[in-house]
């Protein structure tokens, strides 16, 4: 019997059949013809040998083709285990990520943080943000703390004050702003419509594709979803405060499987950010509403407007883990009426099928060890509508919660905790901003 390569490595590969094959191997990418220009074919022959020991020894060959693609083949005197092969086609897979260029619209905390990472990975990034912040970038680099370590990153990285200081072509535009500020931001960067590919947001809200279609066109928009979460710690320094083990999610909106996505996939787990391609995102966004909203209710009505204490901290505590409990079944009640099942994308941080089944004594057990496993590992931040109330800044509560109580008031369903939850919030809100 032919032996079988790994199978992990042959995902998304067609052609793969996980078979030995005792022949030459030769394997040819086209790379669309708009990097062709901002790629050196020695930057692609050495990169190769870079990314995986098992085609060190590869000859590689990268040329061009008519119509401008560019093309890298790898060919092996020797005969080649079909393991060696799914690893050369990845490796091949991974040359498009080089020479991608992306704009940043909202370089606070989460913006910063994507894009510094991305930049260290060899993406070309432009961050757009507040003039204090994008000057010390410029000066001194950006300065990135926290769960990986610390790191100041200043190659690949460009930091403007406005979108009509961003210089294209770019192959996306992220939108990172506030979900407040989608309409002011949009306008500002009209300017960036015929610079880019396509554009995606990483907000807090399941409105920004309608928003972003509205403004580049649909068949333009990816929708993308995450809880990667970075806080400003002052110009010019951000810090990872969260994380996960699949940290984004990218899909068409449409749900096919496309190239352009596996792109972004690559891209993003390239730069430490393990990602996949999913044909439900809407189901993975409104699942990431979900658990926003779950936490930042409870966070808020927790521990109100201490300077100190983080979600693990309070999370091991009985009494908080009781409340967490208490909005998250009834948040969980209107998001499965809706006819979504939990998936719990975001494992461990999302628990909601186990919370869908756990009695209340299990939940709570199971959120209070959830605390002990954010504090053991630590990640000790606060949502980020918390931290906008801590600083005194406008938060994103109605379109973050707002439309999960306007789902259960559409659907007749009780959310008395979650509804307390929301008034505390806005209470603040005006009290304070």
């Amino acid at each position: 019997m032919a032996a079988r390569c790994d199978p992990t490595l042959c995902r998304d590969r067609p052609g793969c059949t996980g078979r030995r094959r005792d022949q030459m191997v030769s394997l040819v990418v086209a790379i669309p013809r708009d990097l062709v220009s901002r790629v050196r074919l020695g930057e692609v022959e050495d990169r190769v040998t870079e990314l995986d020991p098992l085609v060190r020894d590869v000859p590689c060959h990268a040329g061009s083709m008519p119509g401008g693609a560019l093309v890298a083949s790898f060919i092996h005197g020797n005969r080649v285990l079909g393991s060696a092969r799914c690893r050369l086609a990845l490796c091949a897979r991974r040359i498009v990520t080089m020479g991608l260029h992306f704009c940043i619209v909202g370089a606070g905390g989460l913006g910063s943080l994507v894009g510094g990472w991305l930049a260290e990975s060899g993406v070309h990034v432009t961050l757009v943000g507040r003039p204090d912040h994008t000057q010390a970038i410029r000066s001194r680099g950006l300065v990135v703390s926290g769960i990986r370590g610390q790191r100041t990153i200043r190659g690949g990285l460009e930091a403007v004050s406005s979108p009509e200081d961003a210089r294209g072509p770019f192959d996306a535009v992220i939108l990172c702003v506030k979900a407040r500020a989608t309409a002011v931001a949009l306008d500002e960067a009209r300017g960036l419509r015929d610079q880019t590919q396509l554009a995606f947001s990483l907000q807090n809200t399941i409105s920004k594709e309608d928003e972003l279609s509205e403004w580049i066109g649909r068949e333009r928009v990816i929708g993308a979803a995450t809880t990667e979460a970075g806080t400003l710690e002052g110009a010019g320094r951000v810090r990872h405060v969260a994380t996960a083990p699949t940290a984004f999610y990218f899909g068409e909106l449409d749900g096919r499987t496309s190239e352009r996505v596996a792109t972004l996939v690559d891209a993003f787990d390239k730069a430490g950010f393990p990602s996949k391609q999913t044909a439900h995102i809407q189901h993975v966004e409104w699942e990431k509403l979900l658990q926003t909203s779950v936490l930042a209710a409870w966070s808020v009505s927790t521990m109100g407007m201490m300077s100190g204490g983080s979600v693990a901290e309070a999370l091991v505590v009985r009494e908080a883990a009781e409340h967490y409990v208490a909005i998250a079944k009834e948040l969980i009640a209107v998001y499965r009426a809706k006819g979504f099942e939990p998936q719990d994308f975001f494992h461990p941080y999302a628990r909601f099928r186990e919370l869908s089944r756990w009695s209340f004594e299990e939940a709570v057990a199971g959120i209070q060890a959830q605390g002990q496993h954010m504090l053991d590992i630590g990640a000790v931040g606060r949502p980020s509508l918390h931290v906008d109330l801590l600083h005194g800044k406008p938060t994103e509560v109605d379109s973050n919660l707002g439309p999960l109580l306007a789902e259960a008031d559409r659907l007749g369903i009780d959310v008395p905790t979650a509804r307390a939850g929301y008034r505390i919030i806005r209470t603040l809100e005006q009290m304070l901003v």
